[in-house]
């Protein structure tokens, strides 16, 4: 990737983008400033058509006009003036005090004026309303002139906050227009996140998040490059898996085939040697291999059952079944061997029944592998307990031995047959539990996980 596929260069396009817009956009931003204020403006000059500082500066230039004027003169010009100034008052002082004449006319003003009065009257009209302009006549040797106009007549052209409105506007605006260029770019960005985020939470039939398209070479182009073969290396893994599965499946298959026939014959030896006259010795030998021979049978129907039931292809037939039942019948079948080899079996089933939705046959394959296992692996505890215990959250049935616990027996196993109990209780929405201490093993199957929450307590 070079820089200029980099997403910092392209951060650098749209920060020249912008300082190359800024000049323009400000300058169309002062052409309308000037425009709003000149409308501003004539909309004031149409309600206060009179200016203060032009009034004031057209004042002493009729003052100035007026030097050496007599009085006819001076009178005629403050007359035209009034009638350029209908709304102002006008008056001429002599330098004797005396008034000299006022527009508009009868309007009432002091006859006379002395120099206290002169200077009272200036200071009450300094930025009083009305707006007020003392003019001298000839430096005061002619007297002095006043304009009086009302304050509400008059306009400026611009408030007085005008200029410093500008400029915080004009940054704003300035500030404005950076934050949507930055804002365009990570909104940008933050598409193309949002995208891959997406992808990532959307997942097939596998599991496995779907390829994104590659549209640009830069850091996120990489990142959707790097999250693609991620999904391609999930994909050739899920496939590898199921093609080992299914050969696994199948060589499973295939040997527990291949190993029953054999076994088959092997045992019907064995039984025509139980015809034959043999040693004590002989005899003994001859039982050891025949408990081999059922054990091997055994391991080899556990593990085509756990294949089947791993591809999901053993038969299921599930039906309302008197669970309680089914398991009394299986203890019973189980009795003679426990009480064979001198186990204490205390059995605590109620009368009624109890029915659940199960398969009976997996229902009395799971009892025969836990009872068988109890049978092979607890003998030095000489017990074996089963219970129906009822609870709030549901009932459970309890299978409790003595011995030395899961992985302390001297019988060690494959450990098919409890793989084959989760597997059916699993199929059949029941849940299967063990505790195993060196004190005993404990296992509860339940029909619902709610009623397993609390750990066991050895009886």
């Amino acid at each position: 990737m070079t820089f200029r596929q980099s997403l910092l260069f392209r951060y650098l396009v749209v920060m020249v983008l912008f300082f190359f817009l800024a000049p323009w956009v400000f300058l169309g931003f002062i052409q309308l400033w000037e425009k709003a204020g000149e409308r501003w403006t004539e909309q004031r000059q149409m309600e206060k058509p009179y200016e203060a500082g032009a009034l004031e500066d057209q004042w002493h230039q009729l003052a100035y006009d007026l030097s050496g004027r007599d009085a006819a003169g001076v009178i005629q010009a403050l007359e035209r003036m009034h009638d350029a100034i209908p709304e102002s008052v006008m008056f001429w002082i002599s330098p004797a005090g005396d008034l000299q004449a006022v527009f508009p006319k009868g309007h009432p003003v002091d006859e006379t004026w002395d120099a206290a009065e002169t200077v009272q009257f200036m200071k009450r009209s300094y930025g009083g309303d009305p707006f007020t302009v003392v003019a001298l006549l000839d430096d005061g040797d002619n007297g002095f002139i006043v304009l009086q106009i009302p304050r509400s007549l008059l306009t400026v052209s611009l408030p007085p906050y005008g200029y410093m409105l500008f400029n915080v506007l004009s940054l704003l605006l300035m500030l404005l227009l950076f934050v949507f260029f930055s804002w365009l770019f990570f909104f940008w960005i933050r598409r193309r996140l949002m995208r891959l985020r997406r992808a990532m939470e959307d997942v097939d039939e596998q599991g496995i998040p779907r390829a994104v398209p590659v549209k640009r070479p830069d850091e996120i182009g990489r990142l959707e490059q790097s999250f693609n073969a991620m999904v391609a290396q999930l994909r050739e893994g899920v496939r590898r898996q199921a093609e080992e599965e299914r050969l696994r499946r199948e060589l499973v298959a295939s040997l527990s085939h291949d190993l029953r026939t054999p076994l088959t014959a092997l045992r019907a030896q064995v039984y025509r040697l139980h015809e034959e006259p043999l040693s004590e010795e002989g005899r003994q030998t001859l039982a050891l291999i025949d408990q081999k021979v059922d054990h091997l049978a055994e391991m080899v129907e556990n593990l085509f059952s756990l294949n089947l039931l791993s591809a999901g292809k053993m038969p299921y037939r599930p039906k309302t079944a008197d669970v309680v039942r089914l398991v009394r019948e299986t203890v019973a079948f189980w009795y003679p061997s426990f009480e064979a080899e001198g186990f204490e079996v205390d059995v605590a089933l109620p009368d009624e029944p109890l029915f659940w939705e199960v398969d009976e046959q997996w229902f009395r394959r799971i009892w025969d592998n836990l009872l068988k296992n109890v049978l092979r692996h607890a003998k030095d505890g000489r017990m074996v307990s089963v219970a129906l215990e009822k609870r709030e959250e549901g009932e459970r049935f309890v299978l409790r031995d003595r011995g030395p616990g899961m992985g302390r027996s001297p019988q060690k196993g494959a450990g098919l047959g409890l793989a084959i109990v989760e597997l059916m209780s699993q199929g059949m929405g029941l849940h299967f539990s063990v505790t195993s201490t060196e004190d005993g093993t404990c296992c509860v199957l339940a029909r619902n996980r709610d009623a397993e929450q609390g750990q066991v307590r050895e009886g």
